[in-house]
């Protein structure tokens, strides 16, 4: 079992839940990589997510993606009733191409844990080597809000679950936290 801990619940930035601590199941895709279930939107619509610890956004694929998206579950906007746009593009570099994107907000569910108003960037545009064959949908940054967007407030995934610390668990069975 590979679990990613977060310590503390999602909580308005600069509140802090304490000692407590989620886990949330990695799952094993075809021995080459780890992805993390989560959820976008009200009602949540699921994808898998790579946690990146090189990067510092919250990169889902959208209905609204131009090329090469298909074979991916695509982010609606249209049927969340959480979702706020706001519409900055923001194009982001990866190793294996670049991402253009649309900033957004919506609720995020990870876990047990769960972030309103959450900034994300959906894909317009992508030139991702082999994401057409790849089993993650969306790339969850780890990095802290810091390092993300330069001159934007908005928080990272992390920071908006007041957290600056994550841990990836190893176990051989399924452990409670």
């Amino acid at each position: 079992m590979l679990t990613l801990a977060v310590n503390g619940l999602a909580m308005p930035p600069g509140e802090h839940a304490g000692d407590s601590k989620l886990c949330v199941k990695m799952e094993n895709s075809d021995n080459m990589q780890y992805v993390i279930p989560l959820e976008v939107g009200q009602p949540g619509q699921r994808m898998t997510a790579i946690p990146d610890t090189g990067s510092f956004e919250l990169v889902v694929p959208s209905t609204w993606c131009s090329s090469g998206c298909k074979g991916h579950p695509l982010c609606n906007a249209s049927q969340s009733l959480s979702f706020k746009g706001r519409g900055l593009t923001q194009v982001i570099h990866y190793g294996q191409g670049d991402v253009t994107t649309e900033v957004d907000y919506d609720t995020v569910k990870l876990g047990g844990m769960q972030v309103h108003h959450q900034s994300l960037l959906q894909m317009t545009n992508h030139g991702l080597e082999n994401y057409d064959l790849a089993t993650y949908d969306a790339v969850m940054g780890l990095g802290l809000s810091e390092q993300a967007r330069p001159n934007d407030a908005d928080l990272s995934l992390l920071a908006s679950m007041s957290e600056k610390v994550f841990g990836i668990c190893l176990g051989q069975n399924d452990m409670d936290p």
